[in-house]
């Protein structure tokens, strides 16, 4: 893809015009996804209450999924800090752990989202798949007794690296953000993708080979590039260095995809706004997650077949700059 910089800075500010307000990266995880519990076909789902509705104070269960339809998915959506909140479906309601009480045994519920600590989520690795961490109490995501039976409900428990809390994430329309084992009901032989750690930047300019980029940070910004796979675009994260301010660039090559399309599907995925249309080959939208409000902006080559999608957060002197000093090659 060839990026012209005055293009860049022309669609940027064109698109911070049609979607005013700051702006938050993407992070790592994000999207809809089935839990699947470890070494099970069983999934984690919404219950009905007595009417048959979903709604407030719905239990959270593992059942299983019925002719294979991938009905009963969860909204992934990243927050500030590493933090993640887990919506059921496309609802308000979210995975919450009921009044914010620390001991072992507390339900699980599904509650309208407010954003509270006891609906926020840390996701990390473990012996078994992910693990889910409550952010105010500590205590993990457990199916009780491990009893894979229909129905069985799920509880906040002390972390203790059992196989009641670990789970597979399987992206519905892509991979799963976790690699399952070769047979998801053998034995758990976990292994986490292989991704570099952060690296801080020195303040040149450097080339990013898997997006096909070349840009300058700020000194003391850091960077985190993921390569592409068969299933996911290549991808690269920059952070200020209090977080305050981040960038993130995906970039998919030899691809028929195309702008407005992409930015549609995005935006309903993340409960976005609807997307508007810049030029003839961007769109841009915002969504908002507890607040604080995301800017992405979708660009089509259609003479290269590629694709980029550009996020912004907090569209400062800094993120100004580093978008000024993009170039393609």
């Amino acid at each position: 893809m060839k990026i012209n910089k005055l293009f860049l800075m022309t669609l940027l500010a064109a698109a911070i015009a049609v979607c005013a307000g700051n702006a938050r990266a993407e992070a790592a995880i994000s999207g809809r996804y089935m839990i699947r519990q470890a070494q099970s076909s069983l999934v984690m789902t919404g219950a009905w209450l007595p009417n048959k509705t979903y709604g407030q104070g719905s239990p959270v269960i593992i059942f299983q999924n019925e002719n294979n339809k991938n009905w009963r998915y969860w909204r992934i959506e990243p927050l500030a800090g590493g933090e993640y909140r887990v919506m059921w479906r496309d609802t308000n309601l979210a995975l919450d752990l009921a009044r914010g009480e620390r001991a072992n045994g507390v339900e699980i519920l599904l509650w309208p989202w407010h954003g509270r600590a006891n609906q926020r989520w840390r996701i990390q690795n473990g012996p078994h798949g992910a693990v889910f961490i409550n952010v105010q109490t500590g205590l993990a995501l457990d199916l009780d007794g491990d009893r894979r039976t229909l129905r069985n409900r799920y509880q906040g428990y002390e972390p203790n690296n059992s196989r009641a809390q670990g789970f597979t994430l399987v992206r519905l329309g892509g991979s799963s953000a976790y690699r399952p084992a070769p047979d998801p009901y053998a034995a758990p032989s976990y292994a986490a993708p292989a991704l570099s750690a952060p690296v801080v930047f020195s303040g040149t300019k450097k080339t990013f080979s898997g997006v096909r980029v070349r840009l300058t940070l700020p000194a003391g910004w850091r960077y985190q590039e993921t390569p592409a796979t068969k299933t996911e675009a290549a991808s690269l994260e920059l952070y200020a260095p209090r977080d305050e301010s981040a960038i993130t660039i995906t970039t998919g090559f030899d691809t028929d995809e195309r702008a407005s399309q992409t930015a549609s599907e995005m935006s309903r995925e993340i409960g976005g706004t609807k997307p508007k249309k810049i030029n003839e080959n961007s769109w841009a939208f915002e969504t908002t997650t507890s607040g604080v409000k995301t800017l992405v902006i979708v660009t089509e080559d259609r003479s290269t077949r590629s694709l980029m999608i550009l996020s912004v957060t907090n569209d400062n002197d800094q993120t100004a700059q580093v978008i000024n000093s993009l170039e393609g090659f």
